[in-house]
């Protein structure tokens, strides 16, 4: 018994709509997967952006380092920018200070402390920062602003207590 020419062309149009969905599926998946991946043009953007901002962020935290660059660490000084600062409020106030045997006030934020801070806030929240990148910058700037603000805040005060008593 052979298949009749109707049962052939209808076995031929069920594997010629079995072709057509599986090539329509694998299409649909295709263009999906391609405007997720490296075709979509807001990520191949995104991703400029994450390689500009950390070449910036790269170029900054070098700077301190790099004895040509002006924040070149060696070159800078903070303390003695500080100490001017106090002896200035010092000599403008000296009779009340030394009535009083009290500095009252403060003690400068330098200029090196505001540069971590300039370069802490944006990092905090730059989108084009990496999240494990982020993290430990973070971590390192507000460590390093700490200890320089508890250190000069600490000798600053101490330095300030001496001239108000007179000890300077």
């Amino acid at each position: 018994m052979s298949p009749t020419p109707d049962k052939l062309g209808d076995a031929l149009k069920i594997v010629q709509i079995t072709f057509y969905a599986i090539g329509a599926i694998v299409a649909i998946l295709t263009y999906r997967a391609a405007k997720r991946g490296l075709l979509n043009t807001v990520n191949t953007e995104y991703q400029k952006r994450v390689i500009d901002r950390l070449q910036k962020l790269s170029e900054d935290l070098y700077s301190e380092f790099d004895p040509s660059s002006p924040m070149y660490w060696a070159n800078r000084r903070p303390v003695h920018d500080g100490i001017r600062q106090i002896n200035e409020v010092f000599q403008n106030n000296k009779d009340e200070i030394l009535a009083a045997k009290k500095f009252y006030y403060g003690t400068p934020y330098t200029e090196d402390m505001k540069r971590l801070q300039n370069l802490l806030a944006p990092a905090v929240s730059d989108p084009f920062i990496p999240d494990n990148i982020r993290a430990v910058v973070v971590d390192l700037l507000q460590n390093r602003l700490d200890i320089l603000h508890g250190i000069y805040t600490r000798e600053f005060e101490k330095y300030a207590s001496n001239l108000a008593k007179g000890k300077q």
